[in-house]
């Protein structure tokens, strides 16, 4: 009769890392191979269920009781008890067909007789006759229904059936009528079949008690012990089966085990040796030694004890699996998929074969297949760790990122201290942005692996997400010290150089990257953005070429090559790009913001604005769109839009020197010269290289008649940019203010060598020959100013002016009615405005056209009460009207504004002189009248 079942062990230890805790369930190391037998939770290597058969005295004892036995039968030939002992002992001796024969001779003659029923009913158990037993034992009960033993045997034939509510019942009732280790050992088996192991503990526990030589009660007491994780008591259970048996090749299997379990390859050798000695074919130990041998990575030998398995069954299922598994663990993977595949052939549902199957299609990227098998083998080993990490990696792969999560969390519960699981969902978390949870994860992976580079590298990629550079640089380093061709790790360490200004360290990472992968698209992409923020342009658009030669729709190669086109003023072709992206992805908002900067840097405004109204449709809070709308806005006039632009983007970044600039022109424009003095300042402190904003404060600064401080600012912009034509234009006309005419000529023929056609440089060099007396070249210029830009309200004032100094009345007065009807725009100038007033003023008074001359002064005194230029034409009309009084005030005043106006001191004594003149003679005509009165 055989009494030991085979079994497989669950070598299921993966090459890259033996993970699996100490405290894992044997289920990780062996299985229950017999699928005619209900599984259960214990899984050492599987015993005969209890009978009361199975313990047998030594052969001479049997021998000797048998040869008294046949003498009492000489003399009661048909005495039933004797014949049934009889039977009993040809069944210990293991002649079966003998024994029975016996025992249904005395039910023949005496057809109740209980112990006849009873002792036949074990004897069917023990040769697996369960149907037979059941009638035997039922028989038994019908005759004597409080037959403890009978209540007992049927209660383990329902537990071999799978019954185990029948079970309990018998041996319930057994027990309550008689306390018998068998039934105690019955019930604890029961146990442990539903996992009730602390149950099952107290049970065999019992059982022990009573018959403690007994090696089947030592071995399902070490099996409860075995599920309920505690390895000492099992030890100590086997170690007790191995005391009254030292040859039993079943306990020393499940001592090897558990010795395997807790990491004792050694000693679980020794067991595994000693049970192939006593049985060399014993397949269920050729399986656990082979598991053994391949964790102390003696492979070799380890598929040796499969082979010599596989000779003595060619057709075992486990030892498929089991030399499969050793095959993927060398990479062998097409020898390990044909013994998987027939092991599966041969077993459909076994779970180890298909998680196994499953890591081999994993690895070899087939993750269709390898999802397939591995959830099948969930379904039916839920809580297999590495089946949990492994679909849980292929979820990962596959961008399933929430599914992956269920099965690291589920493997993390089992395994609390996995540190692969915790690895990898460490990096789930990071991909989530989970930052912190990650941080948990990780923190703990490394406190169990402290150099795991991949852990390393992880958290390095969470600090740099949450801006924890330094802390991230530590991590990296730390991963580059140990493996400085990481080119993750380059590429992550190079892209914090680049966020901490520390390009030229970026270059040096990214090149070593490029260097291990030369084609890898990101690496370039990166060294391009290096490269345009060290402004080497050539290199950067180099780089963007080849990432378009690998990809030719790469939008972010795209995008990137359109700002530096953009960068370098090559408008063509940036807009070229970037209307590619925008057709590739309509709401590409870095696309249409840089769009927008290009339309607005060739003076297409509305398209520009159109482009950065769709960017911050998107984004409300867009910085790089706020300010280059605001610049837009302001080109075409709408300022109180720039502004409010402009203010959404300082408020979000008060640092943000662009968007000062800008709104501190247009401060000066609308003439609140503080606030934009303020700006530009505040502008100059962040960028004092910027030469915008150094011109734009020297206007501000010649507005407020602070020239020397306008000077200083435009020597200084022309210091960084000796070529800038807005400062050479500005200075130019500071030295026409201040007479320097010469000075003022170089500068403003310089700023028309570099823009021939710009307006404002032509007028302020016509005011210069103007001033010079070069009427000819003043109006030339000022003719050509009016031809780029006709009707520009700054060369007709300036032309209007030149042709009053030219007595040119009639010309003069059409230019000066063309300023003042002037609608303001853009760059409108309102003192040109009053300009042209005062110089209309002066013409009317040569031509005597006096009250339009009065008119005009007035309307231009609303905004300058203390022009001088207006204040003494003012008083020139109202001498030529006799009205010396008013005159004379009008002359004290700009006396007060400048006391070295001798123009004013001269006209004030001419009047004075006319004033006394005119006394005199009303004298003179008083006294002839008085002559007359004396005559009348």
């Amino acid at each position: 009769m055989e009494l030991n079942r085979q079994m497989s062990i669950y070598q299921h230890q993966p090459e890259d890392e033996a993970e699996s805790s100490t405290t894992a369930s044997l289920s990780s190391l062996s299985r229950l191979s017999d699928q005619s037998r209900p599984t259960t939770k214990c899984t050492t290597a599987s015993h005969t269920s209890t009978r009361r058969m199975s313990i047998s005295p030594k052969p001479s004892t049997l021998e000797k009781t048998l040869a008294e036995k046949y003498t009492l039968l000489t003399q009661e030939p048909n005495n039933p008890k004797v014949l049934t002992d009889i039977g009993y002992v040809y069944a210990m001796l293991g002649n079966n067909d003998q024994g029975l024969a016996k025992i249904s001779r005395a039910i023949s003659i005496d057809p109740y007789n209980v112990h006849a029923l009873r002792t036949r009913g074990d004897l069917y158990h023990n040769l697996d006759e369960f149907e037979n037993a059941l009638k035997d034992f039922n028989q038994t009960l019908s005759i004597e229904p409080r037959n403890a033993k009978a209540l007992g045997s049927r209660g383990s034939v329902y537990s071999v059936l799978g019954k185990y509510e029948e079970a309990l019942k018998d041996l319930n009732d057994s027990l309550e009528i008689e306390d018998d280790s068998f039934a105690w050992h019955s019930r604890g088996e029961v146990y442990l079949k539903l996992g009730h192991y602390e149950k099952a503990i107290a049970d065999l526990t019992r059982a022990a008690h009573y018959d403690q030589t007994n090696t089947e009660i030592y071995n399902h007491l070490a099996d409860a012990y075995n599920a309920n994780h505690q390895y000492g008591n099992a030890l100590s259970c086997y170690n007790n089966a191995l005391q009254i048996d030292p040859d039993n090749t079943i306990s020393l299997i499940n001592r090897g085990s558990i010795h395997r379990l807790i990491k004792d390859n050694e000693k679980a050798l020794v067991d595994f040796n000693h049970a192939l000695e006593i049985s060399p074919t014993q397949i269920e130990a050729l399986r656990h030694r082979s598991g053994v041998l391949r964790l102390l990575n003696r492979n070799k030998e380890a598929l040796a004890d499969l082979e010599v398995a596989l000779q003595l069954e060619p057709n075992d299922a486990p030892t498929l699996a089991n030399r499969g598994e050793i095959y993927r663990s060398l990479q062998r993977h097409e020898e390990a998929l044909t013994d998987l595949n027939r092991a599966l052939e041969l077993n459909p549902e076994d779970s180890f074969a298909l998680i196994t199957r499953g890591r081999i299609y994993e690895y070899l990227q087939n993750y269709e297949k390898a999802e397939k098998d591995l959830s099948r083998g969930l379904e039916l080993k839920p809580n297999d760790v590495f089946a949990l990490r492994t679909r849980g990696q292929i979820y990962y792969i596959r961008g399933r990122c929430g599914e992956a999560l269920q099965d690291f969390n589920i493997a993390l519960e089992i395994e609390p201290n996995n540190a692969f699981a915790l690895r990898i969902r460490g990096r789930l978390y990071y991909m989530l942005e989970r930052y912190e949870e990650a941080l948990i994860d990780l923190n703990k992976a490394l406190e169990l692996k402290p150099d795991n580079g991949f852990a390393l590298r992880t958290r390095g990629r969470v600090f740099f997400a949450l801006n924890r550079y330094e802390e991230a640089l530590i991590d990296l380093n730390e991963v580059l010290k140990s493996n400085p061709k990481n080119s993750l790790a380059l590429k992550t360490r190079s892209r914090i150089y680049q966020l901490t200004n520390r390009p030229e360290e970026a270059l040096i990472d990214i090149d070593k990257a490029l260097t291990i992968e030369p084609i890898n698209i990101n690496a370039i992409l990166n060294r391009a953005e290096i490269y345009q923020s060290l402004r080497r342009f050539d290199d950067s658009l180099s780089d963007l070429a080849k990432a378009l030669a690998l990809e030719p729709e790469n939008n972010l190669a795209l995008k990137n090559r359109g700002e530096v086109y953009r960068m370098i003023g090559q408008y063509d072709s940036a807009l070229k790009d970037l209307n590619k992206v925008i057709e590739n992805e309509n709401h590409n908002t870095f696309a249409l913001a840089n769009r927008g900067e290009v339309y607005r840097m060739v003076g297409l405004y509305e398209q520009s604005i159109a482009d950065l109204n769709r960017v911050i449709a998107i984004e409300p809070n867009n910085e790089f769109a706020l300010r280059i709308r605001g610049a837009s806005y302001r080109m075409i006039g709408q300022y109180d839009l720039a502004l409010a632009d402009l203010n959404k983007c300082i408020s979000l970044d008060s640092d943000n020197a662009f968007a000062l600039r800008i709104r501190g022109n247009i401060y000066r424009m609308q003439g609140f010269y503080a606030d934009a003095l303020a700006d530009l300042s505040d502008a100059l402190k962040k960028e004092p290289n910027d030469t915008f904003a150094l011109c734009t404060r020297g206007k501000v600064y010649q507005s407020l008649h602070r020239l020397d401080d306008a000077i200083t600012d435009l020597d200084r912009a022309l210091d960084l940019d000796g070529y800038n034509a807005f400062a050479l234009r500005c200075r130019g006309n500071i030295y026409y203010l201040r007479g320097r005419y010469e000075e003022a000529l170089v500068d403003l023929n310089k700023a028309l060598q570099l823009e021939p056609g710009n307006v404002w440089s032509l007028c302020y060099r016509g005011e210069v020959n103007h001033a010079l007396g070069l009427y000819d070249k003043s109006i030339k210029d000022f003719d050509k100013s009016l031809s780029i830009k006709p009707g520009h309200w700054f060369p007709l004032a300036s032309r209007g002016a030149l042709f009053r100094s030219m007595e040119l009345y009639k010309e003069a007065l059409s230019d000066f009615d063309l300023v003042i009807s002037y609608h303001p725009e853009d760059d409108f100038d309102e003192s040109y405005q009053r300009k042209a007033l005062l110089n209309r003023a002066s013409v009317y008074r040569v031509l005597g056209r006096y009250p339009e001359a009065l008119l005009d002064l007035e309307e231009s005194f609303k905004k300058e009460p203390n022009n001088i230029f207006g204040l003494m034409e003012h008083a020139i009309i109202l001498r030529q009207q006799g009205q010396f009084k008013k005159a004379l005030v009008d002359l004290a005043k700009i006396q007060l504004l400048d006391k070295s106006n001798k123009h004013a001191q001269q006209a004030m004594e001419e009047i004075k002189m006319l004033m006394r003149s005119q006394a005199q003679q009303h004298i003179v005509e008083d006294d002839e009248s008085d002559e007359s009165d004396d005559d009348g």
